[in-house]
């Protein structure tokens, strides 16, 4: 299915985020997406453009991209659709005029929640809850949680949360979880649909 898009260099999205980023959905979207393309494209030996779909909002900029930090914020704020269960994609490109090709969507989740006893059951029922509301295995979902509370004595295990995610082989390609200490950051696959082949 053919949509309309525009992207936007990581330069372009860096300098966005710093004279415009809030604690917007959109801003951590667009952090989480820069995070993205350099995983991936070290990852995947292969360069990436960040992808977002536009509305049917007419406006007058050129077809899929922007020129200035200016009128990326003004895409952003009016001409970025929505109601999409793609919040960003990755294009591999050989150079920035060869956009119109495949790219890998993503889904992107922050989560709040407070370190307890059953954070992984809280977890796994957030990300299976989500995860199940899609039916398309070429998405791929990154869950961000922002563990709250005093961690001392409990350990948050990964292979827990692995073991209670419910999570239908037709939702969705794969589910990462995102991890970041000061410079260094990963995306750790937690969940991959059997009907995957590669």
């Amino acid at each position: 299915m053919k949509v309309k898009v525009f992207f936007a260099s990581k330069e372009m999205l860096i300098d966005y985020l710093h004279r415009y980023g809030t604690d917007r959905t959109i801003d951590h979207e667009v952090n989480i997406a820069l995070y993205a393309k350099e995983w991936w494209e070290k990852k995947m030996n292969q360069e990436f453009v960040i992808v977002f779909e536009q509305n049917n909002k007419m406006h007058n900029y050129p077809d899929r991209f922007t020129t200035t930090v200016e009128e990326l914020k003004d895409i952003l704020d009016t001409y970025l659709e929505v109601d999409t269960p793609v919040d960003f994609a990755l294009a591999p490109i050989e150079k920035m005029e060869d956009y119109d090709r495949y790219a890998y969507p993503f889904q992107v989740k922050q989560l709040r929640i407070p370190i307890t006893d059953d954070t992984s059951q809280k977890l796994a029922d957030f990300v299976s809850e989500k995860a199940n509301r899609y039916k398309d295995t070429r998405i791929c979902f990154i869950i961000d949680p922002q563990l709250v509370g005093d961690n001392s004595g409990k350990m948050f295990r990964m292979g827990d949360l692995q073991d209670k995610l419910t999570i239908r082989d037709d939702a969705m390609r794969s589910v990462y979880m995102f991890q970041r200490s000061g410079d260094d950051f990963t995306f750790l696959t937690i969940w991959k649909s059997p009907l995957v082949t590669e």
